[in-house]
């Protein structure tokens, strides 16, 4: 192995902890901006891939907005339900 060739072996393996290092706080920030889900934040629940369906079909966000009124409306009826009976 020549002389230049381990030099640049050794540069390399300095370098890239720093890299790496440099990656992770460039993450950190884009987490922090709201723009990704990286270290701290998880996400809330849904799909990432819903927002691209709803370009694609714009009728898919009708779907999903009845789909969700159906979710709520039986704990609304059953807590009437209770209120009526007794």
């Amino acid at each position: 192995m020549t002389t230049l060739t381990s030099m640049l072996w050794l540069l390399l393996l300095l370098a890239s902890p720093l890299a790496l290092y440099a990656l992770h706080r460039w993450l950190l920030d884009l987490e922090r901006r709201g723009y990704i889900y990286y270290w701290h934040r998880k996400p809330q629940g849904g799909s990432t891939y819903v927002p691209l369906q709803e370009l694609v079909q714009p009728q898919i966000r009708h779907v999903i907005e009845v789909s969700e009124q159906v979710a709520e409306s039986p704990d609304d009826e059953a807590g009437s339900g209770a209120d009526a009976r007794g």
